[in-house]
């Protein structure tokens, strides 16, 4: 945490990093892990955590995209990808970019 200059995170964030580590029967991307088992909870049933803009979003920044390739590849305005990877850094419960790609390298999202 301290890599990123972050020394605490906020009570939502722990708790949600807990159900993700600690329950990684599914990815945030809604799909099941290796294991098959069923969880209870926000991911149960299918449901993913990202929209599947977000997780489009998310792939191109995986890539080294900046915003305004990530709005040509997509075909939406750089308005809108800032929109889309505010709620992508909320839902990981980080506040950058290399941050969001460490959590989700971590939790096997790419």
């Amino acid at each position: 945490m301290r890599r990123f200059g972050l020394k605490v995170f906020s009570a939502d964030a722990v708790d949600f990093i807990g159900r993700i580590i600690g329950q990684g029967e599914r990815s945030v991307f809604g799909k099941p892990a290796d294991n098959g088992r069923r969880i209870k909870g926000p991911l149960a049933g299918g449901k993913s955590l990202l929209s599947q803009r977000e997780q489009q979003v998310l792939l191109c920044l995986h890539e080294g995209k900046s915003n305004k390739e990530i709005a040509r590849a997509l075909g939406l305005s750089e308005p809108t990808v800032k929109f889309h990877l505010k709620n992508v850094f909320s839902k990981l419960g980080v506040s950058r970019r290399a941050m969001a790609l460490a959590v989700s390298a971590k939790l096997n999202l790419k």
